[in-house]
């Protein structure tokens, strides 16, 4: 990839670089590169691969009866920023995605199931399935 600028109202990728809303990381090797939690220090950490988490919170709402329910997957903007990381979310996703000045809405596949995936600035939760109003199911 290039060093040039890719971006959304919410999102960039510079150099392979990833932010959303303000958390930025890359891969260096076989490390990631994230956010340390304190102000714009950056740590290098083991991969963290969300997306079979993800796949876990799905299986078990289908198992509770509540697969018609979800409507997207929600995550908070870190655990966006792993799933570009892990190769989820990629650069093309992204410049595909909706945007609004709190969300970006895309489509993703896990598991070989295309799924709505919105980074939410403000999530609750850093990751669960919300049904169309909204609301966590």
């Amino acid at each position: 990839m290039g060093t040039g600028l890719v971006s959304g109202i919410n999102w960039s990728v510079e150099g392979g670089v990833f932010s959303f809303f303000g958390q930025r990381g890359y891969v260096d090797g076989k490390k990631w590169t994230v956010p340390s939690g304190f102000g714009a220090l950056l740590v290098e950490v083991d991969p963290d691969p969300i997306g079979d988490y993800i796949c876990a919170i799905i299986a078990q709402d289908e198992q509770d009866g509540n697969a018609d329910k979800i409507a997207y997957i929600g995550v908070q903007p870190f655990a966006g920023l792993l799933l570009a990381l892990e190769g989820v979310l990629t650069l093309d996703t992204l410049c595909k995605a909706e945007e609004t000045p709190d969300r970006i809405i895309c489509t993703i596949v896990l598991n070989d199931v295309e799924r709505t995936l919105i980074v939410l600035k403000n999530a609750s939760t850093p990751m669960a399935t919300y049904d169309s109003n909204n609301e966590i199911v």
